[in-house]
């Protein structure tokens, strides 16, 4: 066995070789509390809707606090200070501040995903296709991410979106 402890102990603990940024205080705890983290803010966030059922959201100035993050202990610096935490979900997140209008966006955007997909196997473009690829594998992302909001990942998004648009719906003049 390792060295103060059990075998088990000793592999879960242990850095994890190959993650990005991995250094060697990032175990496989860390990665799994990562997890549970974003489970718990998820669960806390769907709770509150349901028990408040804001048809239009909870407006900005509205804190979300995890109450199971702060039972837990989880989050003592600035988010429990502030009594704001990501909801590490842009979905979940378009829901949460916005309710009923916030599922409409959410909708149109997947309308608009398969809108492009139909249009890029139509015209069999393999350009579009692969934008159209990229775009949806941010979206999918956006699941686990704030992506859609931040101005560092959604600038390049919504650019890529723009660029999709033009180069499939491109007019062409003789």
């Amino acid at each position: 066995p390792a060295e103060g402890g059990n075998l088990f102990s000793s592999k879960i603990n242990r850095p994890i070789l190959g993650d990005i940024g991995a250094d060697e205080n990032r175990t496989i705890n860390v990665s799994y509390a990562n997890i549970i983290f974003r489970v718990f803010i998820w669960r806390d966030a769907l709770n509150e809707l349901m028990r408040k059922n804001p048809v239009f959201g909870f407006d900005l100035g509205y804190p979300f606090r995890s109450h199971s993050l702060e039972v837990l202990g989880w989050a003592t610096t600035e988010w429990m200070a502030d009594g704001w935490i990501c909801l590490h979900n842009s979905y979940l997140d378009f829901v949460y501040r916005a309710g009923v209008v916030g599922m409409l966006m959410i909708a149109a955007i997947i309308e608009v995903l398969i809108w492009l997909t139909i249009a890029s196997l139509r015209k069999r473009s393999l350009t579009g296709i692969l934008l159209t690829g990229i775009l949806i594998n941010w979206f999918i992302a956006a699941n686990f991410l704030e992506i859609l909001e931040m101005p560092y990942s959604a600038i390049p998004l919504w650019s890529l979106l723009g660029l999709n648009f033009a180069y499939l719906f491109k007019k062409t003049t003789t």
